[in-house]
């Protein structure tokens, strides 16, 4: 949490205005800018918003200035994790056609085509898998939380 006293010092620095000019912004006299800059955490939404006016800022920039200061770097950081959570979707939506295409196999030709097949359940099993996962995302997820509830209810 920012010292608000000390942002609008700062701020007022920066805009390289005196206290006396800070104040006929404000519209109070020297004093009770002092007053006002004292008060930091115990002042109005309208007394910050006058000061923020006064520095030709926004209400968040006065209050948050580390959420402004970068904001081009806050951007990436956001697109970044958006890109790797709509390849993690894509995943998932893969993985979703491919079970939705695996369960009408199983409801239009049952256990006749297992049977017909001639192959062993292991062989099955793994056909299956190759279709369903052929990452190994969702053995590997799976194993992890069956570890996890083990380890949950040892504990």
């Amino acid at each position: 949490m920012i010292d608000l006293a000390e942002r609008i010092e700062d701020l007022r620095t920066k805009k390289s205005l005196s206290k006396l000019d800070l104040s006929k912004k404000l519209d109070i006299d020297a004093a009770n800018y002092n007053r006002l800059v004292k008060k930091g955490k115990k002042l109005s939404i309208e007394q910050l918003e006058e000061i923020a006016k006064a520095f030709d800022v926004t209400l968040r920039e006065l209050l948050f200035p580390e959420d402004v200061q970068y904001p081009e770097k806050d951007v990436n950081v956001l697109n970044e994790k958006l890109i790797q959570k709509d390849e993690e979707l894509g995943k998932l939506r893969k993985m979703t056609i491919q079970m939705e295409a695996l369960m009408k196999l199983f409801l239009n030709t049952g256990n006749s085509y297992i049977e017909k097949s001639g192959k062993t359940p292991e062989e099955l099993n793994l056909i299956l898998k190759s279709i369903i996962d052929p990452e190994g995302i969702l053995e590997t997820s799976i194993k992890q939380n069956i570890e996890k509830l083990k380890k949950d209810f040892s504990e």
